[in-house]
């Protein structure tokens, strides 16, 4: 075989595997492109969740802190009725215990 065929043969397989490389690049630069929106996608939904359960968590906590505050209330108007007013006098404070 002389050089210039052996020439022709390498140039002509290595254009066939240009291509086909080629090719195989852009079929997985295309797939990887739609799985990086699905993902950009799937991002999003998961912001606008967080968002959502940061806001029910803050409304809970509201929610707990008013009938905590409306609990406490409640039972310390409960206890005055338990708790009757003492019926000894205060103590009268004498010039011996002012010392």
């Amino acid at each position: 075989m002389t050089e210039f065929l052996k020439q022709d043969i390498f140039f002509f397989v290595s254009t066939i595997a240009v291509v086909v490389l080629a090719i195989a690049l852009a079929i997985v630069l295309y797939y990887l492109i739609r799985i990086l929106r699905n993902v950009d996608t799937i991002v999003d939904v998961a912001k606008g969740e967080t968002n959502n359960i940061v806001h029910d968590i803050a409304e809970a906590r509201h929610d707990i802190k008013a009938k905590v505050g409306l609990a406490t209330a409640g039972l310390s108007h409960v206890a005055s009725f338990f708790v009757g007013k003492s019926k000894r006098t205060p103590r009268k404070i004498s010039k011996k215990d002012e010392i």
